[in-house]
């Protein structure tokens, strides 16, 4: 493992860097649950996007200057939910004619 301050390679389970004296596993933990934390609510409002499209287009708009991954994921959910409605709506009436 490398020291996120200095660079030098550190053992696996050193806490601070024999080098420069930096904290190297609080910084880690606090990394791996704020980026756990982003992907789950990622994910919550792309299912939430693609089950009612109009919500997934309105947040994009709402949140597209400060919650940029939201935003995306909302957009795209909403976008893939309207052209397969749009594709089942061509083509469902021509099956039962």
């Amino acid at each position: 493992m490398y020291c996120m301050h200095c660079g030098r390679n550190i053992k696996e389970e050193a806490a601070i860097c024999p080098f420069c004296a930096g904290s190297v596993k609080e910084k880690v933990q606090e990394k791996v649950v704020e980026h756990s934390e982003e992907h789950t609510a990622v994910g919550i409002v792309f299912m939430l996007s693609f089950l009612i499209p109009t919500v997934g287009f309105a947040l994009y708009f709402a949140w597209r200057e400060y919650r940029e991954k939201q935003a995306k994921a909302s957009l795209i959910g909403g976008i893939i939910n309207t052209i397969i409605i749009a594709n089942l709506t061509a083509v469902l009436p021509g099956l039962f004619a």
